[in-house]
């Protein structure tokens, strides 16, 4: 199975999404918090699933279903 590991940087953005996220609505924050966590999952167990950018190679685009718009 692929492993998953966060950059500092990715890490931090996470921590900051959160952080917005739950200025307005903590429960709000968890669920994306939980969406994201269960997006990395998936990836762990589908790692060549999701879209192949033109301008990146070797990198998978996956957009993780949360709200309106994701």
């Amino acid at each position: 199975m692929a492993r998953i590991k966060l950059a500092n940087a990715a890490r931090a953005d996470l921590h900051s999404l959160c952080d917005f996220l739950a200025q307005f609505d903590l429960e709000v924050a968890d669920r994306g918090n939980a969406a994201i966590l269960a997006g990395l999952e998936y990836i762990e167990h589908h790692p060549n699933s999701g879209a192949l950018p033109d301008d990146r190679p070797g990198v998978r685009k996956s957009v993780v279903a949360f709200g309106a718009s994701g």
